[in-house]
């Protein structure tokens, strides 16, 4: 039971840390298409 939760805690952490990280990457692409144009 407590094995479960733990797991589920970190998988929420994972799922942040991919969001974080998904709209720093779309920020960036979108900077960087300003540029070009």
């Amino acid at each position: 039971m407590v094995k479960m939760i733990f797991v589920a805690i970190m998988l929420a952490l994972t799922l942040c840390n991919n969001n974080k990280t998904i709209n720093n990457n779309i920020s960036e692409q979108k900077q960087i298409a300003e540029k070009n144009t």
